[in-house]
């Protein structure tokens, strides 16, 4: 195990965008590294029915959530969020989408290539699909409409399926999708 002179223990995933060396320690795993503000450092894989996490993107800011590996419609995992005191993850920054990337990718149980992620992000009641503003947060936020997010060709049916969700098909990047669809789904504080 290497020590530094900055050392934090956490039960919670930790990415540091300091310029120290710090040692994050999880139940068998320790991790000695200098942090960098372009790749996000691995990631503690939080256990089933853990409730929020609390990270600290790649951009320095911070991202409370929890996974609900529960299908639901959206309406229904919109509904489970507040009923937790929060909200379907508004995935505004590329920090953000790479820290779910590499949750859902790397953490055992969560790419099971079974299961879709409902994120916060919706076209209902655009008159214009393709305008730009058509997809918008449950806050009013725009949804992000570039390739750092949406999978290639996406949204594709914008008329018909009117929201968002990190998909197995396409490697967990954004695609369209009817609202009705049961999907887990991530919730942030």
């Amino acid at each position: 195990m290497t020590t530094s002179s900055t050392t934090s223990t956490t039960t919670s995933p930790s990415v540091s965008t300091s310029s120290t060396t710090s040692t994050t320690t999880t139940p068998s795993v320790s991790t000695s590294s200098t942090t960098s503000t372009t790749t996000p450092q691995p990631i503690s894989c939080p256990p089933d029915g853990s409730g929020f996490t609390t990270v600290q993107l790649e951009d320095g800011n911070y991202f409370t959530y929890r996974v609900a590996k529960m299908l639901a419609s959206q309406e229904t995992a919109i509904q489970s969020c507040t009923n937790h005191g929060s909200f379907l993850a508004r995935v505004t920054t590329v920090a953000k989408m790479n820290m779910l990337l590499q949750l859902i990718r790397t953490c055992s149980g969560y790419n099971s290539g079974l299961y879709d992620y409902y994120v916060d992000g919706s076209n209902a009641g655009a008159t214009d699909f393709f305008a730009p503003g058509a997809w918008v947060m449950s806050n009013g936020d725009l949804v992000p409409m570039s390739n750092d997010f949406w999978g290639d060709m996406k949204p594709n049916y914008p008329e018909t399926q009117h929201c968002l969700r990190m998909t197995a098909d396409i490697n967990f990047m954004w695609d369209d999708c009817s609202c009705s669809l049961e999907h887990y789904f991530i919730c942030e504080k």
